[in-house]
């Protein structure tokens, strides 16, 4: 990822989700989640969005995408 331009995961969950009601059948606690994602923002520069819902994922992720298109790819 290091020659990457920009970097991002966009998680299904927000961080009230994340702490109050991780999934069951997760064996990471919230707390070691919230220090992987500040390390990989730290020294990775890679960007970590929380959404409610699926459906909210996907628009952000195409909103993302739609951007990074917009503003690497203008007509010269």
């Amino acid at each position: 990822m290091a020659n990457f331009k920009y970097a991002a995961v966009v998680i299904e969950a927000d961080w009230p989700t994340i702490y109050q009601s991780p999934p069951r059948y997760s064996e990471l606690s919230p707390k070691s989640v919230r220090g992987s994602v500040i390390a990989w923002n730290i020294r990775h520069k890679v960007m970590f969005w929380t959404m409610p819902d699926r459906l909210w994922a996907e628009k952000w992720t195409f909103y993302l995408l739609d951007r990074f298109w917009k503003d690497h790819h203008e007509l010269a």
